[in-house]
């Protein structure tokens, strides 16, 4: 069951994958001399197909698991609280900004996902703007979406 579950998920990955490398390669790669809007969405599509090769070829030669049903409940919670995550950072960043709120989805994922030492949560949600700050912003020139307080 679990088999046939990793093929239809990796297959269904990989139709995604393929779909944003075809739309990204629409889009410029660089943009006077910076990543342009392209880029992005083109490495993501990279990802999500090595991932789905990856979970196919897992689920050929990799052991079977013998669960009776492929959906197990804490793992669809860790689906929708990833999705819901998601969903806020797109809805907030148009209040509060993109850094910001992925400074928070990113303390909200380390807490979700198991670390519950609020120092590490806290310390996620504030380095992860930062460091994104650092690289994107000061070394490669992009900026971030600013939300309404100017963030």
């Amino acid at each position: 069951m679990m088999a046939t579950a990793d093929r239809v998920l990796g297959l269904l990955v990989l139709i995604l994958g393929t779909f944003i490398l075809v739309h990204s390669l629409q889009l410029q790669y660089y943009l006077d001399g910076i990543p342009g809007p392209g880029f992005t969405p083109f490495w993501v599509a990279v990802v999500l197909i090595v991932l789905a090769v990856l979970i196919m070829i897992s689920s050929f030669f990799g052991q079977v698991k013998t669960e009776k049903s492929a959906f197990i409940k804490q793992d669809l919670l860790k689906m929708f609280g990833a999705i819901g995550g998601s969903l806020l950072v797109v809805l907030a960043k148009e209040y509060i900004g993109m850094l910001l709120s992925l400074g928070l989805l990113s303390g909200f994922f380390t807490w979700f996902y198991g670390l519950r030492k609020w120092r590490t949560v806290i310390l996620t949600a504030v380095l992860t703007p930062v460091i994104l700050y650092l690289v994107f912003s000061l070394g490669l020139g992009v900026t971030f979406p600013t939300g309404r307080l100017g963030f």
